[in-house]
């Protein structure tokens, strides 16, 4: 693929990630969790979501924040917790099933790194 192609790919992903993304839920909502990841650079990333949404909707966010800070240098990453260490790498998890309600301190891990 050429570099043109790629970037606009890449620009189509990104749109599709903001299109299906749901709007951020009041904190006393039911079910609602709060969500923090750190970046590799050591910036944090925090945001409510519901317990049935999605890891996949955790990335999402992720990646449009990078996307949007002009930063998008860690495109192949895993979302971790630290103590203990678990990967979260089923997207279509919900964030209540994989123990994410009702907060969580995640990292994410630059698997190109």
């Amino acid at each position: 693929m050429r570099k043109k192609e790629q970037e606009e790919q890449s620009q189509r992903t990104l749109e599709a990630k903001r299109a299906r993304l749901t709007p951020e839920p009041e904190p006393k909502t039911p079910n609602v969790t709060t969500v923090r990841v750190q970046l590799p650079d050591g910036s944090r990333v925090q945001r409510r979501f519901l317990g049935t949404d999605l890891i996949q909707s955790v990335r999402d966010v992720l990646d449009l924040y990078m996307a949007d800070k002009g930063e998008l240098t860690v495109k192949n990453y895993a979302l971790e917790s630290n103590f203990p260490i678990k990967v979260f790498d089923n997207p279509s998890a919900t964030l209540q099933e994989v123990g994410l309600v009702p907060q969580a301190v995640l990292f994410i891990k630059d698997l190109d790194a």
